[in-house]
């Protein structure tokens, strides 16, 4: 089966948020509604565009907060993101 290469429609970016939000990280699941992208195609584009502006607007919120903070948030991160590898 050949899958035509096409650039990522703001569309297509909002479903895949809203699957990615009902579906968690499960992307064989989210590919099953996007008939034209593979796995790999998906599963990169989040990685890629959707979740690191997602962190970097969350890291930029952050920027006036005092090393403390940061330290306390990091751990957080950190726990949350263990937290979550586990179950996947």
């Amino acid at each position: 089966m050949t899958r035509l290469v096409s650039r990522w429609t703001q569309e297509e970016t909002e479903m895949l948020n809203s699957l990615v939000a009902r579906f968690k990280k499960n992307f064989k699941r989210v590919a099953d509604h996007f008939p034209g992208r593979t796995y790999s195609q998906i599963r990169s584009h989040y990685y890629n565009q959707v979740y690191r502006s997602e962190r970097d607007s969350f890291k930029d919120s952050r920027s006036d907060s005092t090393p403390v903070q940061l330290q306390e948030a990091q751990q957080q991160e950190v726990s949350f993101y263990y937290f979550t590898e586990l179950f996947e």
